[in-house]
């Protein structure tokens, strides 16, 4: 064994040295040969210690080498500072894989100490609460997020039911904030991004109140018209029907275009996928379209065609109708009488040299400021409400074009001036076109 070796090197040392301080100058001599032995076994071990400290206050070059002792030592060190270093490795990868898969939930994360102090946060929930991951840590989450109804919620304690949130410095951002507690006072706050689900909801109130309003005034209208022939005398009620049937009849077909606007848009968007499709003649549906128009309109307006004969567009034929008649309707309903409305079909080349399909419908009516433009194809937007329903729009026909063109890979395209009239473009992609050398 090195240690008890050692200590025999040891006894061996003071012993020669004791014998020869003896032979020098007897007992005298041999205690301070003695001492002398000690003296010079305690200098060259501290030095050997002081070598291995230094090594162990900076353990970047090789350990002391020393006799067998000392060097098992070095070796118990030396295992014991890798093993350290192995575990901390470990540790380090285990934290890291901990802190990735926090970064990669689809929620905010913010972890707090009992104080309510952050202690981790991964990136989602730094943008929802305004956070930065580094500097904010340590800090009170209180005294970051400055919201009241916050600040409230982390009072109160109670954590039963989920915060909503609207963070005032992202204007549209509702969060769901849960608090989850864990180990020794220790909270986990998850925000849930939920903006998307309060849109929808949003959505579903403006709808219902939206037709809930466009069916009151027909429905106000036949009633009351019900009501007051059923006050009346026979022969009264039958000498007012003259006057009274074209208005009812006016009423319930601004009903009956409502609702089929309405289950048209509806199945739109609840089938993601159009039906199977097929080549449609598309100049010949337009100079059919026309050629009803003209019957219906009379002189009202001159509509002009000029529909590419050889450019047949693949698609579903019910909604490439749709399309088309909603943009013809609503040129024709929104244009003063006598002015002109241009319907076109052809090869277009797009803003980034693509190949593409246009209809085109151009009227010269009012125009349409650049501030409703966006808005144009939500569901029931008016530029004007009263004109439109004195027309007999049912404010759907434009969310209708944009549902169906969006089925066929297209998009709509507004171009419109106060005082100069409008144009629609229903741009479908090349895929779309289909060469029709038969054409006329």
């Amino acid at each position: 064994m090195p240690g008890a070796a050692r200590v025999f090197v040891w006894l061996l040392q003071v012993a020669t040295g004791a014998l020869i301080g003896a032979m020098a100058g007897g007992r005298g001599g041999a205690l301070a040969g003695v001492l002398l032995v000690l003296v010079a076994l305690l200098l060259i071990e501290g030095r050997r210690a002081a070598r291995l400290l230094a090594w162990l206050h900076d353990p970047a070059g090789k350990p002391p080498v020393g006799d067998p002792l000392w060097q098992e030592f070095n070796l118990m060190l030396s295992r014991q500072r890798r093993q350290h270093a192995a575990e901390l490795a470990r540790l380090e990868a285990e934290v890291g894989r901990f802190e990735a898969a926090g970064q990669a939930i689809p929620d905010g994360v913010v972890a707090l100490d009992p104080d309510l102090r952050i202690r981790w946060v991964n990136r989602l929930g730094a943008r929802h609460f305004r956070l930065d991951p580094r500097s904010d840590r340590g800090n009170l989450l209180t005294h970051l997020v400055r919201d009241p109804q916050f600040s409230a919620f982390m009072t109160r304690g109670d954590f039963a039911e989920p915060l909503l949130l609207h963070p005032t410095h992202q204007p549209g951002l509702a969060l769901q904030v849960f608090v989850v507690e864990f180990g020794d006072a220790q909270r986990l706050i998850v925000s849930r991004d939920v903006s998307d689900r309060e849109q929808v909801e949003r959505m579903r109130r403006d709808f219902v109140a939206n037709v809930s309003h466009e069916l009151r005034t027909p429905i106000t209208v036949v009633s009351g018209f019900v009501e007051t022939l059923a006050e009346l005398d026979p022969d009264e009620a039958t000498a007012a029907l003259a006057n009274v049937l074209p208005l009812l009849q006016k009423q319930m077909k601004r009903m009956q275009s409502l609702v089929a606007d309405l289950l048209t848009l509806a199945r739109l968007e609840s089938t993601p996928e159009p039906p199977p499709m097929k080549p449609v003649d598309l100049p010949a549906l337009l100079t059919g379209m026309v050629a009803d128009a003209r019957a219906v309109n009379g002189d009202l307006h001159p509509i002009h065609c000029a529909a590419d004969p050889g450019l047949d567009l693949r698609g579903t034929p019910g909604e490439i109708r749709s399309i088309a008649g909603n943009l013809l309707n609503n040129a024709l309903r929104y244009s003063p009488e006598g002015s002109r409305v241009e319907v076109t079909w052809q090869r277009a080349t797009d803003a980034r040299g693509q190949v593409v399909g246009v209809l085109a419908v151009r009227d010269e009516g009012p125009g349409i400021a650049a501030e409703h433009l966006p808005r144009l194809t939500e569901r029931f937007y008016r530029v004007d409400s009263g004109r439109s329903r004195d027309t007999g729009g049912t404010g759907l026909g434009l969310a209708i074009v944009k549902h169906a063109l969006t089925r066929h890979g297209g998009h709509l395209e507004i171009e419109s001036e106060v005082g100069r009239g409008s144009e629609f473009r229903a741009v479908f992609p090349a895929e779309r076109l289909v060469s029709n050398p038969t054409g006329p």
